[in-house]
């Protein structure tokens, strides 16, 4: 019974400690940019970009032939009203590799330590 009561309030908890959905985020649109975004895929890669009706913005492009994607996206923070804004850098043997201001400065130094010092590749048998 005890465990019970005590899941039931880690739930509440858990529930009580998630952020409020802001309702105009539930009925956001595509303002500029296309809803379509496979119109946008090819053999060779893609490229592609969006704003919504709620601040957030994309673009990213993709060159499948050198296994490579980058991109950025905002928005804004609903706790603070400040524009966020990432641009990134993804592919094969650097996997995804965030920059933005709003990233804690130790966090890009361990990406950029691990990218300068990649793991050794084991061979499968």
């Amino acid at each position: 019974m005890k465990f019970i009561a005590v899941a039931l309030f880690a739930v509440i908890g858990l529930t009580a400690a998630l952020p409020a959905v802001d309702p105009k985020d539930a009925e956001a649109t595509i303002v500029d940019g296309s809803e379509k975004v496979a119109e946008y895929f090819n053999p060779e890669g893609y490229d592609y970009k969006f704003k919504t009706s709620n601040t957030i913005e994309k673009q990213e492009k993709a060159e499948l032939d050198k296994g490579l994607v980058t991109g950025e996206y905002s928005y804004v923070n609903p706790e603070d009203n400040q524009t966020i804004h990432v641009t990134y850098t993804a592919g094969a043997g650097i996997g995804f590799f965030p920059r933005s201001s709003d990233i804690p400065q130790a966090i890009i130094d361990s990406i950029e330590l691990n990218l300068k010092n990649p793991p050794e590749e084991k061979e499968t048998k």
